[in-house]
């Protein structure tokens, strides 16, 4: 039987590490080999290992597109504005390092199961429209990840599907609203781009009237 979460929790944590700190070790254990017999290239391999690293890690951390960033932040706006009793968005905004979307949430309240649920696949969204632009989730993808994991902790821990099959059925849904609204996920990003800034004035001008659905 398939477990989603469990391969996206995969994605974006065991084997991307897993990927650098094999070139890591692999570079330092052929540098220490050769370092026995000859010590000057053996030091000059721990540097270019060690450079290589680094390399990889600054790369996988740039390797994001203005447009994903943008997609990424429009699957959070799209799918929210789709879920029954999500906060409306307040504001949509792409700056420099990434994008920061604004709900107009209640100080204090807390959330029922429905809301809560709405929190967990719109939290979802954005890591599913990485997967579409990059293959895998992207960098800042695990603080979508933990949102929608202690969502579904702390609010929905009493639902009868249990947490792990719950989280299953979370990211499946939200797979398929992406993959059914992906248009409009679109339209927004390239006017996000152009922008910069929504407002929920804007949003509703590209998207209509907020419309819900039950996933």
């Amino acid at each position: 039987m398939e477990a989603p979460m469990f391969r996206l929790r995969f994605n974006l944590t065991l084997r991307s590490q897993l990927e650098m700190m094999t070139v890591f070790f692999a570079g330092m254990s052929l540098a220490f080999m050769i370092g026995e017999r000859f010590p000057r290239l053996g030091g000059q391999l721990v540097m270019i290992t060690t450079a290589l690293f680094y390399v990889m890690l600054i790369a996988r951390l740039i390797n994001v597109s203005h447009k994903g960033i943008a997609r990424h932040e429009a699957a959070h706006v799209v799918i929210s504005r789709l879920m029954p009793k999500h906060p409306e968005v307040l504001k949509v905004a792409l700056e420099r390092t990434g994008g920061v979307t604004t709900f107009d949430v209640q100080p204090g309240a807390a959330p029922d199961e429905t809301e809560a649920y709405a929190y967990v696949v719109s939290s979802l969204a954005g890591i599913v429209a990485d997967e579409r632009n990059y293959g895998r989730p992207g960098p800042g993808c695990d603080t979508d990840l933990f949102t929608a994991e202690w969502m579904a902790s702390r609010y929905l821990h009493k639902h009868p599907l249990g947490f792990d099959a719950l989280m299953n059925q979370a990211l499946s849904a939200t797979r398929a609203l992406v993959t059914e609204h992906w248009d409009d996920i679109v339209r927004v990003a390239d006017e996000l781009l152009e922008c910069e800034t929504l407002d929920r004035i804007r949003l509703d001008v590209l998207l209509g009237p907020r419309k819900t659905v039950t996933p």
